[in-house]
């Protein structure tokens, strides 16, 4: 997989070497998230309503070179690539979509959270991948809340957007072999900006965070208890749903 982009002097050209199988949270389907009719309830019965949403590249080493006006530099680490496609306007999918991963030693954690709007009952969308090194520990895909479960225990008001926006997260899952507690905190923005929708833009303006989060996992795993401390990245979609 290579990424190539060039613009103004700006660019860079990477290979991505991917690690990890590709993951699409959902069980079927082609690998594509089903189209829960809770999320869309005033457009169920319209045809060819879809949100996909795929990690391609879970983990993966990354190499090349950024580009810039007046040198170049040799870059080397870890990357992913993941996408989320719709053709539904955001506000009718969910108030606020969040991706959260990050990689601890041999262990590697994706979750996105979302929850539709008020008409649509608050409903929850939780997903989980955990590998340990290439072995795969959970591949779960939870609407229910039965085996995934999230809170936020704090929220901020974002001081560019002046939206609230939550700061302190806690993710329990529970799956044959394995019991989970996750705790987050964000501390730094990497960055943000508002952004709008492609047609009658909400009360409350859409934005997208991304941030730095500190995070303490406690697992139980096949008898073993496991504690994973470090940093990793947040990032968070607000719609202007409400």
């Amino acid at each position: 997989y290579q990424l190539l982009l060039n613009q103004d002097g700006l660019g860079c050209e990477l290979e991505f070497i991917p690690q990890l199988p590709p993951w699409v949270p959902t069980p079927g389907r082609g690998g594509y998230m089903p189209r829960p009719l809770v999320w869309f309830s005033q457009m169920r019965w319209a045809k060819g309503i879809y949100f996909h949403y795929s990690s391609l590249i879970p983990k993966a080493k990354v190499k090349g070179k950024l580009v810039l006006p007046d040198r170049e530099v040799e870059v080397k680490g870890l990357g992913y690539h993941e996408q989320g496609r719709t053709n539904a306007r955001l506000q009718n999918v969910f108030t606020y979509w969040c991706w959260i991963r990050f990689y601890s030693g041999d262990w590697t954690f994706i979750f996105p959270l979302g929850e539709s709007p008020r008409r649509t009952l608050h409903a929850k969308m939780r997903a989980l991948l955990i590998y340990y090194r290439n072995e795969p520990v959970a591949d779960i895909f939870d609407p229910t809340g039965l085996f995934l479960n999230h809170r936020v225990l704090r929220r901020e008001i974002h001081p560019a957007s002046g939206r609230e926006i939550p700061v302190e997260f806690t993710f329990r899952a529970r799956w044959p072999g394995l019991k989970l507690k996750i705790d987050m905190e964000l501390f730094h923005e990497r960055e943000s900006w508002p952004f709008q929708p492609f047609d009658n833009p909400p009360p409350l303006q859409p934005v997208w965070l991304q941030h730095f989060m500190t995070y303490q996992v406690e697992i139980n795993w096949k008898g073993r208890p496991i504690v994973l401390k470090g940093q990793g990245l947040f990032e968070n979609m607000l719609t202007g749903a409400i």
